[in-house]
């Protein structure tokens, strides 16, 4: 069997890189990592080396919060670009979300914050109105800036429960550009929260925490 020359081998591996350049401008493959991943979770090349359940639920509310189906639940999350150039958040998904539990909205602090109020944290109701979440963040796509500062960086989603019992996503995917190029970040920020009426004979793990 005769071998490949190497020059076969280079066009090969042309052919290769160009077909996944073009892909990422599509946005057929996004890039796992880049400059928005979380800090702990720098890998060669900017890969994100955490394993996907690193923020498995760790956030979250109990039976005693009283949430309903139907009940505006918010979600904070932090976003950091670590490089100077700004990226446009094209995108926001629940990774292995349950069934019974759907995003309405994502959205992103308004250039220039500095202090939205909002952080990695969860609430729940008109609580929350003090805050200004609509008045201080713009809906995704959005962009942020390059070494922006943490205010910049913050973001909530609205998710609603459609169903009572444990609903829970294990973490938050973010789809992003940076020039054409197209990324995809895991933020490992993980939820769950216990809708009453819990179904008879269902323990909502928080209640025994």
């Amino acid at each position: 069997m005769t071998r490949p020359s190497r020059r076969t081998v280079v066009l090969i591996a042309a052919v290769v890189v160009v077909g996944l350049l073009a892909a990422n401008v599509m946005g057929l493959w996004r890039y796992p990592g880049g400059p928005l991943r979380l800090p702990n979770a720098d890998g060669l090349l900017w890969l994100d080396h955490l394993p996907d359940d690193q923020g498995n639920n760790n956030i979250g509310f109990s039976t005693l919060a009283g949430v309903t189906t139907g009940m505006p639940i918010y979600v904070g999350l932090d976003a950091r670009n670590q490089w100077s150039t700004s990226a446009v958040i094209e995108g926001v998904r629940l990774v292995k979300a349950t069934p019974g539990l759907r995003l309405i909205e994502a959205r992103l602090a308004r250039r220039g914050a500095t202090n939205t109020g909002l952080t990695v944290a969860s609430g729940v109701g008109p609580e929350l109105d003090s805050l200004r979440l609509y008045e201080d963040y713009r809906p995704v796509p959005a962009d942020l800036g390059g070494n922006a500062p943490i205010a910049e960086g913050q973001m909530w989603l609205l998710v609603l429960a459609d169903a009572p019992g444990e609903q829970s996503f294990d973490t938050v995917a973010l789809d992003y550009r940076i020039g054409p190029f197209s990324f995809t970040v895991d933020m490992h920020q993980g939820f769950s929260a216990c809708i009453v009426p819990m179904p008879s004979g269902v323990i909502c793990s928080w209640d025994a925490q």
